[in-house]
């Protein structure tokens, strides 16, 4: 009994001063560590927002926490690495639209309107060495302030977005430079823009990462522009 008194301590000093192997992590490439860490700084300013501003509304609205519900259809106006559109003339810009679909809810509180929106824009690139669709998912996370008693409201947020990529045609001068990105990638945009009696919305997406049209060596940012017709419900 004494023997195992004697020993049981023995082992501890043992077990705390033996040296701890550590396991080496190879690091995160710096590009994907950049985003995934803007995407979490994403969440959590609409997280901490929602949590410090919307306790001054909830005197006067504690039932439920959606005021209202918006759809919207429209167009997708793209310039960036591929554009088929380099002086950037407004008629050219404008008939060469494509698809934008979204939709959203959003809470109504003292400072403003804070809201959740999921969109999609289709992107056709066009340049001398590659031809490709491009079908960009967004996940919005906005606020938006009425601008004094006018019918425009401001908005701007912050936008974890998928790129899906594929591509009709390739020349072997796009696959040498890497102008390709086939399959998905991963984008964060910052949306900014106006709606007009909730009725019209009139929008701009720059992309942090260039990575809207698949690719990202040339240079220049992306930008992803909407005009839509949109429908908001008021619950409330």
């Amino acid at each position: 009994m004494i023997e195992e008194y004697v020993r049981k301590p023995a082992r501890i000093l043992f077990l705390i001063s033996r040296p701890v192997r550590s396991r080496i992590h190879h690091p995160l490439p710096l590009r994907l560590f950049m985003r995934r860490r803007l995407t979490i700084l994403a969440v959590a300013f609409f997280a901490i927002s929602t949590s410090v501003i919307a306790p001054g509304a909830s005197a006067q609205r504690s039932n439920g926490l959606v005021d209202g519900y918006t759809f919207g259809i429209g167009l997708a106006l793209y310039q960036g690495d591929l554009d088929r559109n380099p002086s950037n003339g407004v008629g050219k810009l404008l008939t060469m639209g494509n698809l934008q679909l979204m939709a959203g809810v959003d809470r109504d509180i003292s400072a403003g309107r804070l809201g959740v929106e999921l969109h999609y824009n289709r992107v056709v690139g066009i340049n001398a060495f590659v031809t490709g669709d491009h079908n960009v998912v967004s996940l919005d996370l906005t606020f938006g302030r009425r601008l004094g008693r006018s019918p425009v409201r401001a908005f701007v947020g912050l936008a974890p977005t998928v790129v899906f990529s594929s591509y009709e045609s390739l020349t072997p001068t796009a696959e040498s430079f890497g102008f390709v990105n086939r399959g998905t990638g991963f984008d964060l945009t910052l949306p900014i823009g106006v709606s007009i009696q909730d009725r019209v919305r009139l929008s701009t997406r720059v992309a942090l990462f260039d990575g809207v049209d698949g690719t990202d060596n040339i240079g220049g940012k992306d930008v992803l522009s909407n005009i839509s017709i949109v429908y908001r419900f008021g619950i409330r």
